[in-house]
């Protein structure tokens, strides 16, 4: 070895030394900055939780103005796909070419997309614009393993709550701004858009300036060894898998049947693509995409409750709007401050279960609670009634409570219970598996209420206009016209009164009071099943340090380059 080379490996060993030095330093210090960058990522978050709110609560009034209602689903469905397909690849992603950019660019990505849906006067640019504006949701796994992982572990449960304490507020705003711009005017969801555009292109711009994360060691490696990492095969065959059930279940039954090529090519291409995925992941590369390390036994068990988590939130997210407008006839803003109440709720409960996890290191009885608080809302959904419309604002308390606790508990669960360098690629799984939960969940809910509308909602709506004098040859009329919510058509049946109409709109809430009933029933019973799962979880005592997975505040020092 001559004296350069000698010199060389003297500089490595120095920076090294140096680096390791720094890193300890850093153990246990929450800075100004890191609390800045903590906030201005949450802010990404809180932007995507105005997005999808949005766009569940307002594809109606889209629809009334470009038209489209046959593909009315799509409006939410394209958005969720990102977050299910594309957020396990991006995350691992992030490791080797850093957080930062990879936020800044699908934040704007998002503005972009809600910019077109505001401009948009036909249904599909309305599903391009939600198609590119739903990159940002890849935002949600990034910004929490970034908050996670740059303050100390002993802090894991502030981090998470911060993070998502302010999506508790963003929905709020989303409910409310958004049933009151399309109150009266259905035109009133460009303006909505327009505003959760703005807020994506000033959260990227925040985040652009505030984040500045020291270089990983990742991404200093070869871009050979960075597209080895990447695990491009494992990628592939898990992306081709979930686009391919995501599409199956958003065709089922709309307007496709299960034995239509639409719904099962896609099915049968997903399915079949999952298996390659599992026997590749198993057999052929156990560092790549689906790092073996990453799969505790607490890991994975947190995984197949957050898939629960998923399937019940959907289910309180889509029917309780549901079940007001046609029960109690409610309009979208009364509709949109009942679901409110939740969301304020949340925003209590979400810090609450962050300082109990501080002080007592137990996520588990924070996650177990959570669940119990989800079986008592869907108990007592299950038993409301035509007269029950007042006591819904008050069961939104335990919706609330178990949106709060529920989440925090299982994530920080999941990211303890996985090494540290591997913290983005679990946090990306979580969430994918937390979304993909909630496809499969409305796929369920849905079969399960239009079951009880196929099977009695004709007879019922039939025997009750006939048995108050409707003319026989007049049914089928008077049928159509109900049944395309048409009161108006309905009205001028000839034969039709008063007193027939109010039977039959009494029939008809009779029926889907019974088809909300069993899908609460089914929510509550998979509510049980998460909560006898989180029994068996460890809480992860030991990994509650003053480590800090990815500090800010150090300077690192380079090998000179001579």
């Amino acid at each position: 070895m001559d004296n350069k080379d000698a010199v060389r490996e003297i500089e490595v060993v120095e920076a090294t030394l140096h680096n390791e030095l720094a890193l300890v330093e850093a153990q246990g210090k929450v800075t100004f900055k890191d609390i800045l960058v903590v906030l201005a990522v949450a802010s990404g978050f809180a932007g995507t939780i105005l997005h999808l709110v949005g766009s569940g609560l307002l594809p109606h009034s889209i629809t009334a103005v470009v038209g489209g209602n046959d593909k009315l689903v799509w409006i939410t469905a394209v958005i969720t796909f990102h977050s299910i397909v594309l957020t396990p690849s991006i995350c691992q992603a992030a490791d080797f070419y850093g957080r930062k950019w990879l936020m800044v660019v699908t934040l704007i990505a998002g503005g972009v997309g809600c910019i077109i849906v505001s401009r948009a006067n036909n249904i599909g640019t309305v599903i391009v614009g939600q198609a590119i504006g739903g990159l940002a949701l890849i935002v949600q796994a990034l910004s929490t393993a970034v908050n996670s992982e740059i303050l100390p572990r002993k802090y894991r449960g502030w981090a998470v709550a911060l993070t998502y304490g302010p999506s508790g507020g963003a929905a709020i705003v989303a409910i409310l701004v958004a049933g009151a711009m399309s109150e009266n005017n259905p035109e009133g969801f460009r303006h909505y858009f327009y505003l959760v555009a703005a807020f994506y292109i000033v959260s990227g711009a925040v985040i652009a300036i505030a984040y500045n994360p020291p270089l990983r060691e990742t991404q200093r490696l070869t871009w050979k060894e960075k597209l080895y990492g990447l695990d491009l095969p494992g990628s592939g065959l898990l992306v081709v898998a979930l686009l391919g059930i995501c599409l199956a279940l958003s065709w089922s039954d709309n307007p496709y049947g299960w034995g239509d090529a639409h719904v099962l090519a896609s099915f049968i291409v997903g399915c079949s693509a999952a298996v390659a995925t599992a026997l590749y992941a198993i057999f052929i590369r156990k560092d790549g995409f689906f790092h073996h390390g990453l799969f505790s036994r607490n890991f994975t068990l947190a995984e197949c409750v957050l898939f629960v988590d998923g399937i019940v939130f959907i289910c309180a997210n889509n029917y309780l709007g549901y079940q007001l407008s046609v029960m109690y006839g409610t309009s979208s803003w009364t509709t949109s401050l009942i679901y409110s109440i939740s969301w304020f709720v949340f925003i209590v409960a979400a810090p609450l279960a962050g300082f109990f996890i501080t002080r007592f290191r137990r996520p588990k009885a924070v996650a177990n609670l959570g669940f119990a608080f989800f079986t008592l809302y869907f108990v007592l959904m299950a038993t409301t009634n035509l007269h029950s419309q007042i006591d819904i604002w008050g069961y939104n308390v335990f919706l609330g409570i178990g949106l709060g606790l529920a989440i925090e508990g299982l994530m920080v669960i999941a990211q303890l219970s996985t090494p540290p360098d591997l913290i983005s690629s679990a946090t990306g799984l979580t969430i994918a598996t937390r979304t993909l939960g909630a496809a499969v969940g409305l796929v369920v809910f849905n079969a399960i209420i239009n079951s009880a509308l196929k099977s009695k909602l004709v007879p019922s709506i039939t025997r009750a206009a006939l048995s108050h004098g409707l003319p026989i040859p007049n049914l089928g009329a008077f049928l159509e016209a109900v049944l395309s919510n048409d009161p108006a058509s309905a009205a001028k049946v000839p034969g039709v009164t008063d007193e027939i109409l109010q039977v039959v709109k009494a029939a008809q809430q009779h029926v889907f009071n019974i088809g909300f009933r069993n899908v609460y029933i089914a929510a509550a019973c998979f509510c049980v099943k998460g909560l006898v799962a989180t029994i068996f979880l460890k809480d992860p005592m030991q990994e509650f340090t003053a480590a800090v997975d990815a500090p800010l505040n150090i300077r690192e020092k380079e090998p000179s380059q001579a």
